[in-house]
């Protein structure tokens, strides 16, 4: 198939498709002319150029957004039915369709991402702007989002540090008090692997959740334990099992509190 070469009657310059309105506007004089004028037999796509007509009148609103999905279908049917002509008027409105249905699918992408920032959730929004880097101001969001998440990492150091301490010092604890190594060995560890969970969690990310989640699981018994241990100096073994039942046991009573007031 081979697109017709439609060419401005006055300058000879490149028109732009509008099959919406059925107007070719060309882009060095501004002239537009009507559709019927350059494809004489285009009554014959009728079928196609309501589709096209349709898609368009969904992606012009103020609510655009909502209706990007049926507008995208719309235009995948146009597609298959000029994909069945097999003509040279077919393969031109087969060029703008796939223009459309480009630009229905960036747009949609934008929009994802836009409203990922504006929930500050600047990683995935970045991730989003960068897979369309040249549509529309995409360029400018995706340096917003750089700077948002450099000052939000300079924030999570304070609390990186703390929250990266809590698994190493359950296991530096364990060493030390099951495994009967010498407290000189003990404390590098913990301190290689605060250092190491504390940088993870100031990258943020998936693995920064994980550790933050362990780390807030195991901070109750661990405080528990610590108390009993080496406060009221409770036998170790016993404190051991108490700080592990006592958040287990509040977590059932709870349950089912919330149970009978429902």
């Amino acid at each position: 198939m081979t697109p017709l070469s439609l060419k401005c009657k006055i300058c000879g310059g490149k028109l732009v498709n509008d099959y919406s309105d059925f107007l070719c506007t060309c882009e060095n004089c501004g002239n537009k002319w009507a559709m019927s004028d350059l494809i004489p037999n285009i009554g014959e796509y009728s079928h196609i150029t309501d589709k096209l007509r349709r898609a368009a009148e969904m992606t012009a609103g103020s609510d655009a957004s909502v209706h990007l999905g049926e507008a995208q279908m719309l235009l995948g049917s146009a597609k298959s039915d000029c994909l069945k002509m097999q003509d040279t008027t077919s393969a031109e409105l087969l060029k703008f369709i796939n223009e459309e249905i480009e630009e229905i699918s960036n747009l949609k992408q934008y929009n994802s991402a836009k409203a990922l920032y504006e929930k500050k959730d600047f990683r995935r929004a970045l991730s989003g702007f960068e897979k369309i880097k040249d549509y529309r101001d995409s360029e400018d969001y995706i340096d917003k989002c750089g700077e948002m998440i450099k000052a939000s990492r300079k924030s999570r150091i304070p609390f990186a540090v703390m929250v990266g301490m809590i698994i190493p010092a359950i296991l530096a604890l364990f060493l030390f008090e099951k495994a009967g190594l010498h407290i000189a060995f003990c404390i590098p560890v913990f301190v290689l692997l605060s250092g190491g969970l504390g940088f993870l969690i100031y990258r943020g990310g998936t693995p920064a959740v994980i550790i933050e989640i362990l780390s807030f699981v195991l901070l109750v018994p661990l405080l528990i334990f610590a108390l009993l241990a080496y406060v009221f100096h409770l036998g170790k073994k016993l404190s051991l099992i108490i700080s592990i039942a006592a958040p287990i046991l509040l977590i059932v009573v709870f349950i089912i509190m919330s149970e009978r007031k429902n």
